[in-house]
């Protein structure tokens, strides 16, 4: 629950500037959900298609905000490298950052 009520608080600290379409808020929803149960690469394969599905700038700001909270949630689960590969990705959602 900890880890939900976090990561709402990013999301919701993210989009003072750009606000969330409610597709947007129900991605980020359930990739939060797979991460917290432990299933972060289904999460990635989500926004990876969320990515290639769109070229416009509200899906790039959904989905940096996405991989933020996906960082984020590595980062409190102490696995650092995972969540250094997300947060870079989060800046350029539509580079490849090669995994490790």
């Amino acid at each position: 629950m900890a880890i939900s009520t976090t990561v709402h608080a990013l999301a919701q600290t993210a989009t003072k500037y750009e606000r969330m379409s409610a597709e947007c808020t129900d991605l980020n929803q359930e990739v939060v959900t797979q991460m917290a149960n432990g299933q972060a690469a289904a999460a990635e394969t989500l926004v990876s298609a969320a990515i290639t599905s769109g070229a416009d700038r509200a899906g790039d700001t959904c989905a940096g905000i996405i991989l933020n909270n996906m960082a984020a949630l590595l980062s409190a689960s102490g696995r650092m490298a995972g969540a250094e590969r997300f947060a870079e990705q989060s800046v350029y959602p539509r580079t490849d950052i090669p995994s490790e």
